[in-house]
């Protein structure tokens, strides 16, 4: 081979393995923050509340933790009865979405409508036919929303927050909002169900940096639907012990046996407690 294309070659490869460990680092920016997490959890649980108690922000301690929030829409769709709002963080400086886990027997059925359908947005991505279906039902007023506050806070970051329910429809929206809106910056989820097959969580990966699931000892819902029926959780595991006084981060270990999936039981009694509280707790 001639040497001038061999070096060309060569060359080329180094940039291309540059750019790649570039765009790793780029998308794991931040490392686990447990002072943002418990943050994250406030915005999380917030979203349970009455749509005027988020509108005027008065939701006791969920919203007593992020003080600065205004910019506040609060939507609910009666379809599946799914819930959640935008808003913005002065103090950080971050544009905010949640929503609200399952607190309905409508919610239930959402919960086990667990066929796999095609998500367009990826050839050969499946995603929870019920989890699509309840984020459908708020996807357009939650990107206009965001649009709307992305040209008013420009140099604003993105955050999407939800507890179990609400950490699958955090999921799709992120990607949705990321892909149509703005760079969703921080992805904190509690408790949250698997949401598609490898195929999405790998496309998942590559878009979104500071994906962080925290699972709080033996929770039940994290290990929902089963892996052995197609599905695979995106992100980092960061999972807590019992009494929430340690954790383990599984950097990208992703969806294996190496942290909270080495357990051979589970209960939904570590599943709304989480940064040291009740994050079920209604407001």
């Amino acid at each position: 081979m001639n040497i001038k294309v061999s070096s060309t070659i060569i060359l080329a490869s180094l940039l291309f393995l540059g750019a790649s460990l570039y765009c790793i680092t780029f998308l794991n920016v931040d490392q686990y923050d447990e002072e943002f997490a418990y943050e994250a959890s406030g915005y999380a649980q917030a979203s349970r509340c009455s749509l005027q108690n988020i509108q005027n922000w008065s939701c006791g301690t969920a919203c007593q933790i992020n003080p600065g929030v205004t910019d506040i829409k609060a939507f609910y769709n009666s379809t599946h009865q799914i819930q959640g709002y935008t808003a913005y963080d002065q103090n950080k400086n971050m544009i905010i979405a949640a929503f609200r886990p399952t607190v309905t027997d409508l919610n239930t059925l959402i919960d086990l409508d667990y066929f796999q359908i095609k998500y367009a947005s990826c050839n050969g991505c499946e995603v929870h036919r019920g989890f699509l279906l309840a984020w459908k039902d708020l996807q357009n007023q939650v990107l206009t929303s965001i649009s709307e506050l992305a040209n008013t806070y420009p140099n604003a970051k993105v955050g999407v927050f939800g507890h179990s329910l609400g950490g699958a429809l955090a999921v799709l929206a992120s990607i949705d909002i990321n892909n149509d809106v703005k760079h969703v910056d921080y992805l904190y989820t509690f408790g949250q169900p698997r949401v598609g097959n490898k195929k999405f969580a790998k496309y998942f990966n590559e878009r979104i940096g500071n994906i962080y699931r925290l699972i709080h000892n033996r929770d039940l819902i994290p290990h929902v639907p089963l892996r052995v029926m197609g599905f695979y959780h995106e992100g980092t595991e960061v999972w807590y012990d019992e009494p929430n006084t340690s954790y383990e981060v599984c950097d990208f270990e992703k969806d294996n046996n190496k942290c909270s999936d080495k357990l051979h039981s589970f209960t939904m009694k570590d599943h709304c407690y989480y940064m040291g509280r009740d994050i079920c707790e209604d407001c």
